[in-house]
Order: structure tokens, then C-alpha cells, then sequence
């Protein structure tokens, strides 16, 4: 209340596997943003396309992946 723009940064922990799709997607920081912008980041990571499987030795595996994604508003 009465500020002029508001921002949080959620934080997406998420796997790529190795056929380059998305996995299991958590959100880390869940009580520092509010459930609808932790809903959104979800569906951004779900939705994202070209992921780059991660390889050991030449061999593609699955990793783990973390990405903050920032929600701004200004009045």
C-alpha cells in the first residue's frame, strides 16, 4: 500500500532432462512471493522451449537448473 511499483523475483528450480524437456519444476522461495506470481514462473519454465541438456563425458544427462524470474509493476 501506497507504494509506487512493486517487484519479486521468484526463484525456479527445475530439471531438463536429457531429451531437452522440462522435468520436475519446484519454486524455492515460495513464502517471499505471492502464490499467483510462483504460479506464473511455473508456467513460464513448463511452456519454454530449446532447453540444452546438460552432458557428462559426451553423454547427455539430466540437471538441475535454477532460474530467478522478476514480476515489476510500476503506478
Amino acid at each position: 500500500k501506497g507504494e509506487q511499483s512493486i517487484r519479486q523475483t521468484v526463484q525456479v528450480e527445475f530439471v531438463i532432462t536429457k531429451f531437452g524437456t522440462i522435468g520436475e519444476v519446484t519454486v524455492v522461495n515460495p513464502k517471499e512471493v505471492h502464490p499467483a506470481l510462483a504460479k506464473e514462473a511455473i508456467r513460464i519454465i513448463k511452456e519454454g522451449y530449446g532447453w540444452i541438456p546438460a552432458t557428462f563425458i559426451g553423454q547427455k544427462i539430466d540437471g538441475l537448473a535454477r532460474q530467478p524470474i522478476t514480476f515489476m509493476r510500476s503506478y
